[in-house]
C-alpha cells in the first residue's frame, strides 16, 4: 500500500519505558516517488519547506509540530533544529 505524497508504511519493532517490545507502524520515503526530494540542498529543502503545502497542511506546520513534539520527548535533532532555523528565516 502506497500513501498520497510517497510514504510507505512499514512494521516495526519499538521499545517501550518499561521495556517491553512492541510493533509499531511507522512511515517511510518512498526514494523511487516522483515528489522526493532527498538530493536537494539544505537551503533548497528550506525554501520548498517554507512554502510548500500538501493535503494535510503545510510542510512548515508539519516541522513545527515534529520539532515541539521532539522537544517535549526531550529528544535533540541537530539536523531537524538547523532545518527549522533555516525555515523559519524564510519569514
Amino acid at each position: 500500500m502506497d500513501l498520497a505524497d510517497g510514504y510507505v508504511p512499514h512494521r516495526v519493532a519499538a521499545h517501550t519505558d518499561d521495556g517491553r517490545q512492541i510493533q509499531a507502524l511507522t512511515f517511510v520515503a518512498d526514494l523511487d516517488h516522483e515528489a522526493y526530494a532527498g538530493m536537494l540542498s539544505p537551503a533548497e529543502t528550506a525554501e520548498r519547506i517554507a512554502s510548500a503545502r500538501g493535503q494535510r497542511g503545510t510542510n512548515r506546520d508539519y516541522l513545527e509540530r515534529t520539532l515541539a513534539q521532539l522537544a517535549r520527548l526531550g529528544i535533540q535533532d541537530p539536523g531537524l533544529l538547523g532545518l527549522g532555523q533555516a525555515v523559519a528565516a524564510f519569514g
